[in-house]
């Protein structure tokens, strides 16, 4: 088996790949501890904290599906490129934000910068499975996974810092020159994308008739994104995945408010807590992501089998976190649940990239980031606006047991399907 290393040493463009995710990435978590703290310093309302991250994610619902079509009909670093460098000036805004009457503003930024990463997001994962071995994708995904991971320690560790040293302001400049920084290590990639086999990788307009064959006309958005769609649809394995992670958003946005709100609110530690809380739950993403491919190898029967009990786990772990007294206690739970989410996020990409055509893995990867998005965009809303009513520690154990129950009815969905499955090969 391929190790880590070796696809990350013997393979430049995904090297450049991961630096680039790297940078940018870091810059945005600090950001995210930057315009958190701001929106509580002038609003004291875990509703605003809903709101803001709410924007964070919705804009999805509109780009997604077009981020998707492009990243299979036009070159994929392009794409990524020219988002890098759209966010680098939108990052900027936020230096004008300094009341409440501003909040207008940070929601606007907000959407615009999501926006744009709602088309870098398929076009990465899109990107990444066209540039490994077939073999290595499950590698390549677990290094991904693990560098978020790493990515979030620091981010929010440097961006809890700098922020209560020195202001906010100099959060937002370092998360507008990450992007540009991203930009410059994607270039290489942007004259000639390698394909799995060492091919150049040729993205056109052509669609595919019901037997496979390619026509000559030129076709519509929405219909090149139904292509997706119907991909996702005769495609159980992948329908069930995707499934099975829109329900992770539907009960995940509470855990995504009640970290800023309790980290204010529950053990009074300011942004410095905050950025420790988000450090603990990145520091258990890179355990999970070095496990993930050690424990599976990856086989992709087995994890197929058991992501949903990862769910389970990450379910029970926010449980924990919510109904903890203690600061501690808060910061182990978030390592447990950090290191169950790495769990299931690499093996979601390793599963969707090895059972999808190359050809439709922008627009897939498209539909399940959209509806994850949307419903973890509602999600977050509803969360911030029944934490004012309800409490956090409520809140917070209701959106975990949404969690554990997608997670249970995805493993009894998937253990009907592969006992069907036995019996027809049996069969024949």
């Amino acid at each position: 088996m391929r190790t880590e290393g070796t696809v990350f040493r013997n393979n430049i463009l995904f090297r450049q790949l991961v630096c680039a995710t790297f940078i940018s990435s870091l810059g945005d978590w600090i950001n995210s501890i930057a315009v958190l703290t701001l929106v509580l310093s002038i609003t004291h309302s875990s509703f605003a904290v809903g709101a803001t991250l709410a924007m964070r994610v919705l804009p999805y619902i509109i780009a997604g599906p077009i981020g998707g079509v492009f990243s299979d009909r036009v070159r994929r670093t392009r794409v990524m490129i020219a988002c890098d460098l759209i966010r680098s000036v939108l990052a900027l805004g936020f230096l004008l934000v300094s009341r409440q009457e501003d909040m207008w503003l940070v929601y606007t930024l907000t959407i615009s910068l999501v926006f744009f990463s709602a088309f870098f997001s398929p076009t990465r994962s899109a990107y990444m499975a066209s540039i490994v071995e077939t073999t290595d994708i499950g590698t390549a995904s677990s290094i991904l996974a693990g560098l978020n991971g790493i990515v979030m320690v620091l981010g929010f560790s440097l961006g809890g810092i700098s922020v209560a040293e020195l202001g906010t302001s100099v959060s937002f400049v370092i998360n507008a020159f990450s992007f540009i920084l991203s930009a410059y290590f994607l270039l290489n990639g942007a004259h000639k994308e390698t394909g799995r086999n060492g091919d150049s990788v040729v993205f056109n307009w052509a669609s595919e008739d019901n037997h496979g064959n390619r026509s000559k006309e030129v076709t519509g958005f929405w219909k090149s994104f139904k292509m997706g769609l119907n991909e996702i649809r005769r495609n159980t394995p992948v329908a069930y995945v995707i499934y099975l992670f829109m329900g992770w958003s539907v009960g995940g946005g509470a855990i995504n408010v009640l970290i800023s709100v309790m980290a204010d609110q529950a053990y009074g530690m300011g942004s410095k807590g905050l950025g420790l809380l988000y450090a603990s739950l990145g520091f258990g993403m890179i355990v999970g992501s070095l496990s993930t491919v050690r424990l599976f190898k990856p086989n992709l029967e087995q994890m197929q089998a058991v992501v949903g009990l990862t769910f389970v786990l990450d379910a029970l772990f926010q449980i924990l976190f919510v109904n903890s007294p203690v600061y501690i206690g808060a910061v182990l739970a978030l390592i447990g649940a950090g290191f169950a989410s790495a769990l299931s996020n690499t093996m979601e990409t390793t599963i969707l990239a090895s059972l999808t055509p190359n050809e439709l893995q922008g627009r897939v990867f498209s539909v399940s980031d959209t509806l994850s998005s949307s419903f973890l965009g509602i999600s977050m809303m509803f969360s911030g606006m029944l934490t004012q009513k309800m409490g956090y520690q409520c809140v917070g154990t209701l959106g975990a047991a949404i969690i554990l129950g997608f997670g249970l009815h995805y493993t009894l969905l998937y253990g009907i399907y592969k006992r069907k499955i036995d019996r027809s090969n049996k069969c024949t």
